[in-house]
């Protein structure tokens, strides 16, 4: 167990991994470049309050974790270190709060295997954007909404499945776009929430072709790009684009 004070400042220089908790009560952690936080498969991350960074490429790494496992806690404070969450247990935790690298979940190394992220109750936001990846053949990864959760996303969002299966279950929760940078948006063609879009006309948004777009929100011609293939259903009040 490591638990970082108000007063304490770290810096991670080599990769560990933690078997039982971190917890953050106020102090700071950096990642060097290169490195990681691993929380293995029985690890867990408690964030009370201060702050995880990263330097570089530095990260924090949930590998395959357990049911009950992972991000458990996110009571305030920031998290701006980007967030690789892989084979995941269907209970293991990443809690709602604000992340501001972008967080990926993807399956892990073996065949034949499967991962399964099933969000928290509550409002995610993804400042650095959202990725969901499979690239290994007999694998399955999963996004399965089954708590309602709904997520911010001022970041791409990037679906990427070049081998194996991605899955993602819809709850009812929405899908918000928002902040002043361009977005990339791809969900590989999945049906996914209602989505929100509310940006100025400085943040555009390119969509994918062949995705399932319901949108509602602040729009702008000019921010707006809509291929052959995206369908897109507007809101009383917004402006259609054809």
């Amino acid at each position: 167990k490591l638990t970082i004070s108000a007063t304490a400042n770290v810096t991670v220089t080599s990769s560990f991994v933690v078997v039982t908790t971190i917890t953050i009560d106020g102090g700071t952690v950096t990642i060097a470049n290169g490195q990681y936080l691993n929380t293995g498969t029985t690890g867990s991350v408690i964030v009370n309050s201060g702050t995880i960074a990263a330097a570089g490429t530095g990260y924090i790494y949930f590998y395959k974790p357990g049911s009950g496992k992972g991000l458990t806690t996110f009571t305030a404070g920031t998290i701006s270190a980007p967030i690789l969450f892989k084979g995941p247990n269907a209970a293991a935790v990443i809690a709602p709060g604000t992340y501001g690298g972008l967080v990926t979940v993807k399956n892990y190394e073996s065949s034949s295997g499967t991962g399964t992220w099933t969000p928290s109750a509550g409002t995610y936001t993804f400042t650095g954007g959202f990725a969901v990846t499979n690239d290994r053949a007999d694998t399955t990864i999963t996004i399965a909404n089954t708590n309602n959760p709904s997520f911010i996303i001022q970041g791409d969002v990037t679906f990427t499945q070049s081998a194996g299966t991605l899955a993602y279950t819809a709850g009812t929760g929405t899908i918000t776009l928002s902040g002043t940078a361009a977005q990339t948006i791809n969900f590989a063609g999945k049906t996914v929430e209602n989505i929100i879009v509310t940006k100025p006309t400085s943040g555009a948004i390119t969509w994918t072709s062949g995705d399932t777009i319901t949108a509602g929100g602040n729009w702008s011609m000019t921010a707006l790009t809509v291929p052959t293939g995206v369908t897109v259903a507007m809101g009383t009040n917004d402006i259609a684009v054809s």
